[in-house]
């Protein structure tokens, strides 16, 4: 989010869209220009971009990160 951005201006469990406007995941909490949300991860892997919606309609872009603790192959067997 733009480092002026205000966390007032964004309701909990708003929904994130990817740039085609599938649903990616939800916003969980904002505090100034950081948020944390739940997003999916295929959706992480082949969208670039991210859009969330302010109590004002109009569309903020996200930048998402992975942290660093994640795992970065889940096998399954």
């Amino acid at each position: 989010m733009d480092p002026k951005t205000d966390s007032s201006h964004f309701e909990s469990d708003t929904r994130i869209r990817a740039s085609d406007g599938k649903a990616a995941g939800k916003l969980c909490m904002t505090y100034g220009q950081y948020g944390v949300g739940l997003m999916r991860l295929e959706m992480l892997k082949k969208e670039g971009k991210f859009y969330v919606k302010n109590k004002e309609d109009k569309d903020v872009e996200l930048v998402a990160t992975v942290p660093e603790w994640w795992p970065r192959q889940i096998d399954k067997t």
